[in-house]
C-alpha cells in the first residue's frame, strides 16, 4: 500500500484519523471506497428513519445532566472559598429529579405509550426539543447562544471555563477580578438555562 494514503493524521490526540489529503483539494472522488459509502448511507437512513418515525426523540435528559452535575462537583472542589456554587447545584439536583420523570413518559412513548391522543405526543416532542436546546447551551455554547464557537476542546460547561483559571489565580490581583468577572457572567448564564429547564421538564415552582 502506498504510504502516502495511510489512514492517520497525526499521533495520539491529534490524530485525525484520515488521509494527508483530507479536507484540502486532494480530497477527491477517487479516495471513496463505493462500499463503505454505501454501508455509511444505510447506517444514516435507517437512523434518520428511527428519528422521523418514533413519536418522540430517543434520547434522555437525565444521564445529560448527571453529566453536569459531575462537572460541577470537580469544579466546586477546585472554587471551595472563591465562589459559591451552591445555587447553581440545588438547580441541577432539582433538574435531576424532574429529569426521571421527563423521562419516563418519554420511555413510555417509546415503548408503547397509547398514541391516540396526538396532541399530548406532540407537545412533549415539542418540549423535547425545547429541551434539548437548553442542554446544547449549557454543554456546547462558551458564551451566549448567538455567538460563533470555534472548534477546538470543549469544556464540559464551557460558560463556566474561567472558573479554572479563577481557581488558581491570586486573590485580589487584576487577573483575579478579570477572571471572577467572566466566570459570574457564565455562571448567571448557566443558571438561567437551567431555570428555563427546570419549568420545561414539569415543575411550575422555578424560584429555587
Amino acid at each position: 500500500m502506498n504510504t502516502e494514503y495511510t489512514f492517520t493524521n497525526g499521533k495520539g490526540g491529534r490524530a485525525g484519523g484520515l488521509g494527508w489529503w483530507w479536507h484540502t483539494t486532494h480530497d477527491t472522488i477517487d479516495k471513496l471506497d463505493p462500499e463503505i459509502f454505501a454501508r455509511d448511507t444505510r447506517i444514516y437512513l435507517s437512523l434518520l428513519y428511527r428519528l422521523l418515525t418514533f413519536p418522540v426523540l430517543p434520547f434522555y435528559v437525565e444521564p445529560a445532566v448527571e453529566e453536569l452535575i459531575r462537572a460541577l462537583e470537580k469544579l466546586n472542589d477546585k472554587l471551595a472559598g472563591k465562589f459559591d456554587l451552591t445555587t447553581l447545584e440545588v438547580r441541577l439536583r432539582e433538574l435531576k429529579s424532574r429529569a426521571q420523570k421527563f423521562d419516563e413518559i418519554t420511555a413510555g412513548l417509546l415503548t408503547g405509550g397509547s398514541k391516540e391522543n396526538i396532541e399530548s405526543i406532540e407537545e412533549h416532542a415539542e418540549k423535547q426539543q425545547s429541551v434539548f436546546r437548553e442542554l446544547v447551551r449549557i454543554s456546547y455554547h462558551e458564551k451566549e447562544a448567538y455567538f460563533f464557537d470555534l472548534c477546538g476542546p470543549i469544556y464540559p460547561i464551557p460558560n463556566l471555563a474561567a472558573g479554572e483559571k479563577l481557581a488558581v489565580s491570586l486573590e485580589d490581583s487584576g487577573s483575579y477580578y478579570m477572571y471572577l468577572t467572566e466566570f459570574r457572567r457564565g455562571y448567571n448564564r448557566v443558571n438561567a438555562y437551567v431555570k428555563r429547564l427546570l419549568g420545561l421538564t414539569g415543575g411550575e415552582d422555578v424560584s429555587i
